[in-house]
């Protein structure tokens, strides 16, 4: 709340999303509303914002690291693979949704999806003993693997376990049978997110009265500081909020230094062009050259 009540009195314009912040701003990125979704969260590439902006933080602010843009469509296009396939590779490497597959880095999983298309296709030949795929991911197998080693180990015992605590086990196990694999859920979001479309984005003035009250008698800020900023801030609101400049206003146009060399290389060859004609003209005469 204190973060929305800042930004409101800043004049920023606020939207909450309904669901994941990234695929919100991606939306609004697609529609044209934004230019770009700022974030360090990679996720929000594979929320396909057309741009993704990175390292535009305070704390980079004074690092040597300069700001990163990444365009959607020249990833996709350089990977060599298709949406849905850039889905699944992004799932592959890591994301917030679920673990990743252990063993599995950057260009093994690069190589798999090509070859394989999906991670369904994948998990069918992948080696088990090499790389160590989460539970979440085979859920179904994981029952199955945990039921044998269960039985197993209750063939090791004398004693048989009693009748509540198998009606919880049967329990157990039928509602494991309908756990969807995590990864599809993961994908599912990535998808089919819940956005909000009809969003009106306008910058406003500060209030700088509010603000500095806020600011320092609220949350003890130093008062000198908070006045600068909001110099700052205002001094950024009024020359954005002018009527957007042409291009060539913001240079100054300068003579080519080299402008009286080309002239005079033209009107030369424009001389000895006509002194070629003359040539030819008297050479063969008014009417040309006579047949005979």
């Amino acid at each position: 709340d204190d973060c929305r009540k800042l930004l409101h009195l800043m004049g920023v314009p606020v939207l909450t999303a309904p669901c994941e912040a990234e695929a919100q701003a991606s939306h609004l990125a697609k529609l044209g509303k934004v230019y770009a979704t700022a974030t360090e969260d990679m996720d929000a590439l594979t929320f396909r914002t057309p741009v993704l902006v990175r390292k535009m933080t305070f704390a980079n602010s004074g690092s040597k690291s300069i700001i990163q843009s990444m365009n959607y469509a020249k990833a996709v296009e350089g990977l060599g693979v298709t949406d849905d396939q850039f889905v699944d590779l992004c799932i592959l490497l890591g994301c917030d949704y679920c673990d990743s597959i252990r063993g599995v880095g950057p260009k093994t999983a690069l190589k798999l999806i090509k070859e394989h298309k999906t991670i369904e296709r994948i998990l069918e030949v992948l080696d088990r003993k090499k790389y160590g795929v989460p539970d979440s991911w085979v859920p179904q197998e994981a029952r199955k693997r945990r039921k044998l080693e269960k039985e197993a180990e209750e063939a090791e015992q004398s004693d048989k376990e009693d009748e509540e605590g198998a009606q919880k086990s049967d329990a157990d196990d039928e509602e494991e049978e309908e756990v969807e694999p995590i990864y599809i859920q993961a994908r599912r979001l990535f998808k089919n997110h819940e956005v909000v479309d009809d969003v009106d984005i306008k910058w406003t003035a500060c209030q700088p009265e509010a603000l500095t009250k806020f600011l320092v008698d609220d949350m003890g800020f130093s008062a000198e500081r908070v006045k600068t900023n909001i110099e700052k801030l205002q001094k950024a609101f009024k020359a954005t909020a002018k009527p957007q400049s042409r291009m060539d206003s913001f240079f100054k146009v300068k003579p080519n230094p080299n402008s009286k060399k080309i002239a005079e290389k033209k009107k030369l060859a424009a001389q000895k062009a006509k002194k070629e004609a003359a040539a030819a003209k008297k050479k063969n005469g008014f009417f040309g050259k006579r047949k005979r």
